[in-house]
């Protein structure tokens, strides 16, 4: 689905747009069980937009992107532990665009998000 912003609105609707893209599971998955957010790939390239420097940070940041239950789900691993606790993993994808988990391969990102600096673009 690609989607056309407007110069006017252009904040709100890259949050519409990212509180979309967070609902879907392929994206954000959460186990309260086991304290394990994981997230797409696509959060660790732009980790510098999101002023995430830390994997301890996307708990937090993530939050502000989430409604409904999945909300209520992060609120209540927020609560029930220090951030750090909170193991974040990231997806990776392959060539085809596929997300490939540690369910679909042994090949799984995961852990810290490092130092990033914003890219001169």
């Amino acid at each position: 689905n690609s989607r056309v912003f407007t110069y006017r609105n252009i904040e709100a609707e890259l949050d519409d747009a990212a509180w979309e893209f967070c609902e879907r599971d392929e994206n954000v998955f959460l186990d309260e069980e086991a304290h394990v957010m994981r997230l797409s790939f696509v959060f660790k390239l732009y980790a510098c937009d999101f002023g995430v420097v830390s994997a301890a940070q996307w708990p937090r940041v993530i939050f502000g992107y989430l409604c409904g239950e999945k909300r209520l789900v992060l609120q209540r691993m927020l609560d029930g532990c220090v951030v750090r606790d909170i193991h974040v993993l990231f997806n990776a994808h392959n060539d085809r665009g596929v997300v490939v988990t540690p369910e679909n391969s042994p090949m799984q990102q995961q852990g810290t998000v490092r130092d990033v600096r914003r890219r001169g673009f």
